[in-house]
């Protein structure tokens, strides 16, 4: 008979999660911020948009390994990229 190891919560690895803010420039078009949460999304992570009068703010949640703030300090409509 065999046995399998119970593996208890304490001895699982953990997976850190962060969060990245991404500042729109006032005249971001609606299809900057798309462009800007979809490849948030494509990373594997989550996306949340915070809208407005002036500016939209992109929260992107998720596995820190996965977030690279060069990839996004150079998209079109983006004024600043906070880790």
């Amino acid at each position: 008979m065999r046995f399998s190891r119970y593996i208890s919560p304490i001895d699982q690895p953990t997976l850190m999660e962060e969060t990245m803010i991404v500042v729109t420039e006032k005249t971001a078009t609606e299809a900057d911020i798309n462009a800007v949460s979809a490849r948030i999304q494509e990373l594997g992570m989550k996306s949340h948009i915070i809208r407005g009068t002036e500016r939209t703010v992109i929260v992107a949640v998720g596995d820190e390994r996965k977030i690279k703030v060069e990839s996004f300090e150079n998209r079109q409509g983006v004024s600043e990229v906070l880790p």
